[in-house]
């Protein structure tokens, strides 16, 4: 029904479409922009966005599968391209770990003189997040 190359671009089309809306809806939570705000939950949308995003380049990986496999192996050939190769994947990790240990943490309640939670922020914790 549909040739390789035709099946690829259909793919890249959703993807793009996806990630473009992933993108926006991340913009519009940062910026928080009350006017589209009220009538979207941007939260939902950017969450499921990137999870239909994330399953898309799954499927996109493993659809290319056989040329990755077939360009690593010629690239193992050239020490330079290999090299490059190696560089790519090493400033990749350590980019997500940077993105990791320099994220803003979570807010959490302010503790007290003694480390506890004030008992004004436990009354409006959720029942299952309050400790005995």
């Amino acid at each position: 029904m549909f040739s390789t190359a035709e099946k690829n671009y259909l793919i890249n089309i959703v993807l793009g479409v996806i990630g473009l809306a992933c993108i926006a809806t991340g913009l519009l939570l940062k910026f928080k922009i009350p006017a589209l705000m009220a009538y979207v939950n941007i939260k939902a949308l950017h969450e499921w966005t990137g999870y239909i995003m994330a399953a898309l380049v799954v499927l996109h990986f493993v659809m290319h599968l056989k040329w990755l496999q077939a360009l690593t192996k010629s690239m193992r050939q050239n020490k330079q391209k290999l090299a490059a190769a190696m560089l790519a994947l090493v400033f990749s990790v350590g980019l997500f770990a940077g993105l990791i240990a320099f994220s803003p943490a979570g807010k959490a309640p302010a503790a007290g003189r003694n480390g506890s939670i004030p008992q004004t922020d436990v009354q409006r914790m959720p029942a299952s997040e309050k400790t005995n």
